[in-house]
């Protein structure tokens, strides 16, 4: 009997042991080298499409097919992201000429690469998914994503990710610009009013409880003498952890001055002129602001114990 036999109908090499044969499982994959994409492929294999996945193990060809997936993926994104720099003008040139507006105008195409407006967005994949006259069922199938992500995608519920716009934009035969309809504005005009949303939700909160610390120190000490520190403590904590909270939010839209306040809470961005006048008021106004907490805290102590002291007397 042969020590080796190769079986056509499932592609596999049997060697014998003893009197039986058993698979020859010893599998020589090539390096693994892909990332995020490849992941995401390998998950989506394991999950929704577990024969293949089996198979492609059992072979030997998972490693090179994660690779190569993930390497397209990547070469697409490099080819976008190159196409939309092109279009808006964003060179070398500018990179040396005006580094802020540069650097500006990238963020800006990454933010692009990872997403368009929901409302567009979902329209325009359920108009190519009915003319290529696709279920969801088989366009899921297609970029690698569940029947109930497609419908998600169609009902605003969720957003395709980067990997899944390119494969979108690859099988309807049409430009990431066509697809996503190139709403930036409105993507901007949305996230800037979620970030005020966000802005007067923690500032208020933190304005409550800087307030309840003040008003509340003296009569604490007043009444409970040294035990007061333990929900003076308590407070003054809260009270700090919303105070980070809102400067976390000042940094990130880069806002400290009065007027760079304003003009975001009412969502106006200031021209490059004024935005560097009140960069170089933030010292200064930063001094002011301490020394201005400080008096009108201490005077409201002063008054509230004055208050006090005449309404126990």
């Amino acid at each position: 009997m042969k020590k080796h036999i190769y079986e056509e109908s499932n592609r596999l090499s049997y060697i014998m042991h003893g009197d039986y044969y058993l698979p020859d499982l010893v599998v020589n994959e090539e390096e693994p080298t892909y990332g995020k994409y490849g992941m995401l492929r390998k998950q989506f294999l394991k999950v929704h499409r577990p024969a293949r996945y089996q198979y492609l193990l059992m072979t030997g060809e998972l490693t090179a097919h994660l690779n190569r997936v993930d390497q397209e993926a990547r070469e697409q994104v490099k080819i976008m992201l190159k196409q939309m720099a092109e279009k808006q003008g964003v060179t070398e040139q500018m990179k040396m000429q005006d580094q802020m507006k540069w650097v500006g105008s990238d963020q800006e195409n990454k933010l692009l690469a990872k997403g368009g407006n929901y409302m567009e967005l979902s329209i325009q994949i359920k108009k190519y998914r009915t003319e290529l006259h696709l279920s969801q069922e088989e366009l899921a199938e297609k970029v690698y994503v569940t029947r109930q992500t497609i419908s998600n995608w169609e009902n605003e519920k969720s957003y395709p990710d980067i990997h899944s716009l390119l494969l979108l934009s690859s099988l309807f035969n049409v430009s990431l610009d066509q697809l996503i309809k190139g709403d930036i504005e409105k993507m901007k005009e949305i996230i800037s009013e979620q970030e005020i949303k966000k802005f007067n939700y923690y500032g208020s909160i933190y304005t409550v409880h800087l307030a309840v610390l003040i008003i509340s120190a003296v009569p604490l000490f007043m009444w409970l003498g040294r035990y007061a520190y333990i929900p003076f403590g308590i407070l003054f904590i809260i009270t700090m952890y919303w105070a980070l909270k809102v400067e976390k939010l000042k940094k990130k839209n880069d806002i400290q001055t009065y007027k760079e306040i304003v003009a975001f809470m009412e969502g106006k961005k200031l021209d490059e002129l004024h935005k560097a006048v009140e960069v170089g008021k933030r010292p200064y106004q930063n001094i002011l602001k301490v020394i201005i907490s400080a008096g009108v805290t201490a005077m409201i102590c002063f008054l509230i114990g004055v208050l006090m002291h005449v309404f126990l007397n």
